[in-house]
């Protein structure tokens, strides 16, 4: 039996008939990949499970790239979790690799470039920095550990070229500088060269190496956990796809979001007050996207190999897959051309995803996360203790449910450290510094593309930001401050430093220095705080929400009788701090449905839209304020076949004290084309 992909992009079109047919495969798709997964959802946690990490290149959040693969989005996006606000603690290759290593800011473990004397794989062994990494632990504690792909950059040195890491049983990794073809890989302990045949695709010699381990590690008597990384060169720089995939999205653009060739920049740093970019700037910049995405059409199809291999061996159930980026990337947004280490989304925000035993399917969190948290989830699901170095936090308890929880942080911190104050020139730079990972001015932001003559670039001061699921607050390290308000303006177009409220901003100022200097477990007590402005609320328990949807079968559907859902949704918020203000609470339903009565039965997911009203209590000795409202949009989409609109009222209580403040409504102006994979058995 084979799998046909046909990736079918929901998004607008000019012809009415394509349109209506990509809409009714793209709701046979929603209704019908949840069931996928739920025969592989288990709700007590495994001991010692395996775990695979599927780490990209130069991969962005806010992009379309993802909605190309159809094989992510079965088994990550339907059938595991996604993290919105995930984000890297640095934007660039090398420091951000360690920091998920290690567990540890940049500020931290100090590898903070990708060449020495400030960073790269020359500053991580002068520093012994792999000490701190959590492979050595699993190992430990009897995992069999591989690494296959991207180490870092400047691996290995030259005095040891076929150095092998402590802590891995497995070591199949790219040796100086990296390539789709013509490359070497040291195989534990030996360099393997591969050329140009088209069966020497790195992505597709990683994925056999991936598929061998794991059927050699299941055939034996006694199989033992494992940790398996592939660590992908794709979408990275030059890009080459596999042959197979080189003419595919002929007409594809790079994402036109409001942030696109922005308009007004003039509320960003001089730096990055760059021109417009011209039409011929344009175009290149759409002809590189479309070659990332084709390099991404070869690791959708390990993703794939890895599902297939993993259920073949009886892997699945005891298996956590993670996926995710060293950095983000910039295809034109705020008139940047390319680049990274920007302070933007489009740079410090990667792709988040983490599906497996017990992880909900289908939900969205949107606590602020980092790639820091990484290596203590893993010592975490292998059951080992935390170790007191590491400054991230297992996301385990976010792992086990799809409600809100308690003592979350508020923050993740994003740096730029160890970067020069000088502008780069044209006359500074070289093709290969462009596009090479290990290339000296790694980091650097493009505007315009051309000859090296026309080249304008920067390389920012440094700066530290910190992220809250709402806020992005920016200080660099010349005085300057940037804050966006990430519900009302996700595409960070407006600068509202100069109007912010100066409690609030002195706040960010206060947390971003202990955070910039933790290590450890200071690191967790520096991230946690109360922001002014935002009120602490408290759902009641009791609230529910009970929605009645009726149905129309399709016209090869025969209606099923006593078939009216009845859904409840609870609503559960935990308060931080008692301030005056318009309560905007984060909510996260898990709909079950019941059979009631009579109904005709139609495949479209029923969507509620829950307003809650709150009500103001006054502390003793205050004066009762004016009762604000607090509204939250919920998306309910069940695993039935129904259409509904229903309404839905839930009661909040706030507690507040003096004059409400209004609080905007997360906004959900931004556009995001959704793609949903379509599976065909042969």
């Amino acid at each position: 039996m084979s799998v046909f992909e046909v990736r079918l992009p929901c998004r607008r079109s000019n012809s009415r008939i394509v349109r209506h047919l990509f809409a009714l495969l793209c709701i046979v798709a929603a209704l019908v990949t949840p069931l996928l997964y739920a025969q592989h959802t288990t709700t007590a946690q495994i001991e010692q499970p395996n775990i695979i990490l599927i780490f990209t290149d130069d991969l962005e959040n806010h992009t379309d790239i993802l909605g190309t693969m159809p094989n992510l989005q079965q088994f990550f996006v339907q059938g595991g979790m996604t993290f919105e606000n995930g984000l890297v603690p640095i934007s660039l290759c090398c420091p951000s690799r360690v920091s998920m290593f290690t567990g540890q800011y940049a500020h931290h473990h100090d590898v903070v470039k990708n060449t020495p004397p400030d960073g790269g794989f020359a500053k991580v062994w002068q520093q012994d920095v792999e000490k701190d990494m959590f492979a050595p632990r699993l190992q430990a504690a009897g995992y069999r550990t591989a690494l296959m792909g991207k180490y870092m950059n400047g691996y290995p040195l030259g005095s040891d070229p076929l150095y092998v890491p402590e802590g891995w049983d497995e070591w199949h990794v790219s040796q100086g500088g990296v390539n789709y073809y013509n490359y070497k890989l040291v195989e534990n302990g030996k360099a393997v060269r591969y050329r140009e045949a088209p069966e020497d695709y790195l992505t597709d010699v990683l994925t056999r190496k991936a598929v061998s381990f794991i059927e050699e590690n299941s055939a034996n008597v006694t199989p033992a956990p494992f940790f398996l990384e592939l660590s992908v060169y794709a979408p990275h720089g030059p890009a080459t796809p596999a042959p197979r995939h080189a003419d595919l999205f002929p007409d594809l653009t790079a994402p036109r979001g409001p942030s696109f060739n922005e308009e007004d920049v003039s509320d960003k740093p001089k730096r990055l007050q760059f021109p417009l970019l011209t039409e011929a700037e344009i175009a290149e910049i759409d002809a590189f996207y479309r070659d990332r995405v084709r390099t991404m059409q070869a690791v959708d199809e390990m993703i794939g190999q890895l599902m297939t291999t993993l259920t073949a061996t009886g892997q699945l159930d005891n298996t956590y897959l993670f996926f995710t980026s060293d950095n983000g990337y910039h295809q034109g947004e705020h008139r940047i051309a390319k680049g990274k280490q920007s302070p933007y989304e489009e740079s410090v925000q990667v792709p988040m995803f983490i599906a497996g035993p017990g992880v909900p399917a289908g939900v969205t969190r949107l606590e602020p996360v980092s790639t820091i948290d990484f290596a203590p989830t893993f010592l975490d699901l292998a059951g080992l203790d935390p170790v007191a170095s590491m400054d991230g936090r297992s996301l385990l308890p976010l792992l086990t449910t799809a409600q809100p929880v308690t003592n979350w942080r508020t923050a993740v911190l994003f740096e730029k450290l160890g970067s020069s104050e000088e502008p780069v020139t044209a006359a500074g730079l070289t093709e290969e510094d462009l596009q090479s990972p290990d290339d000296p001015n790694s980091g650097i932001l493009v505007h315009s593309i051309g000859t090296l003559a026309e080249i304008e670039a920067v390389n920012l001061p440094r700066f530290a930001g910190l992220h809250t699921d709402r806020y992005s607050y920016i200080a660099y390290g010349d005085g300057k401050i940037e804050l966006y308000d990430l519900w009302t303006d996700p595409f960070q177009l407006e600068n509202m430093a100069a109007s912010a409220p100066a409690e609030l901003l002195a706040t960010f100022a206060r947390q971003i220095d202990a955070l910039s200097s933790c290590a450890g477990p200071s690191c967790r007590i520096a991230d946690t705080f109360a922001l002014p402005g935002q009120p602490g609320v408290t759902m009641t328990p009791s609230a529910t929400a009970t929605e009645t949807a009726t149905a129309t079968p399709l016209p090869t559907e025969t209606p099923t009788p006593s078939a009216t859902p009845t859904e409840t949704a609870t609503a559960t918020a935990t308060p931080t701090t008692t301030e005056t203000g318009t309560a905007t609470p984060t909510v996260t339903t898990e709909p079950t449905a019941t059979e009631v009565g009579t109904a005709t039965m139609t495949p479209v997911p029923a969507t509620a839209t829950v307003t809650p009203s709150a009500t103001i209590t006054p502390l003793p000795g205050t004066t009762p304020t004016p009762t604000p409202t607090a509204t939250v949009t919920v998306t309910v989409t069940p695993t039935l076949t129904a259409t509904a609109t229903p309404t839905v009222v839930a009661t909040a209580t706030v507690v507040g004290i003096g004059t409400p403040v209004p609080t905007p409504t997360k906004s959900t102006s931004e556009s995001k084309q959704l793609y949903l994979p379509i599976i065909v058995q042969q």
